[in-house]
């Protein structure tokens, strides 16, 4: 995004807000160090409102594999799953409260990028509940689009890419998994940076 940006300056201006990990909760994942934990949460918060104090007119929100482990947001709950509707629930607050957050600062669309699953290269059997994990936060995140439709905005790069890697094409994610820089710049050419300019 930043690259097609600078491509042509009269088109955006960009604040990225991310960290390779982070999501949009302040849950706890057991398997995350204090210094990744805090840096999330510095993210979420002293980030986000740095970045909205700059007066965006659009935010753009995207997720990977971030908010789809076993996660904690209480020692009495305990950690929980992906499947559990206690775990939706809480994801679903969280990103309602952002979405509030957004607006309250003045951003007038949020345009929410849905990922595409890991290609099958990348994950193979051995990572599918990945999978299975990913299509249930993409229905969270459907879901909390469809209470804020005056704001928010899906947008389904995971159809699009997934359309378009069918026969093993690895031009756009040579992993299976991250978008390489020419997949990247080609994302934002040919699909998310005219959706973004046309809104």
């Amino acid at each position: 995004m930043v690259a097609w940006a600078e491509d042509d300056l009269s088109r955006a201006r960009l604040s990225v807000i991310a960290e390779p990990g982070c999501g949009f909760t302040h849950a706890v994942s057991l398997t995350a160090s204090d210094e990744f934990r805090t840096k999330c949460a510095e993210l979420i918060d002293g980030g986000v409102d740095a970045a909205l104090a700059q007066g965006p007119d659009v935010a753009v929100l995207m997720l990977g594999l971030a908010d789809t482990g076993p996660l904690t947001w209480g020692e009495a709950e305990g950690v929980l799953e992906p499947e559990d509707p206690r775990y939706r629930a809480h994801l679903a607050a969280e990103y309602d409260e952002l979405i509030a957050r957004l607006q309250a600062a003045g951003v007038h669309r949020v345009e929410w990028v849905l990922s595409a699953q890991p290609a099958e290269w990348w994950f193979g059997y051995c990572c599918a509940e990945a999978s299975i994990a990913l299509d249930l936060l993409t229905e969270t995140i459907v879901d909390v689009a469809d209470r804020h439709p005056d704001i928010v905005v899906v947008r389904h790069l995971d159809d699009w890419l997934i359309e378009r890697e069918v026969g093993g094409d690895r031009s756009y994610r040579p992993d299976g998994l991250h978008l390489g820089p020419d997949g990247s710049k080609q994302v934002m050419d040919d699909y998310l940076g005219p959706l973004l300019l046309a809104g």
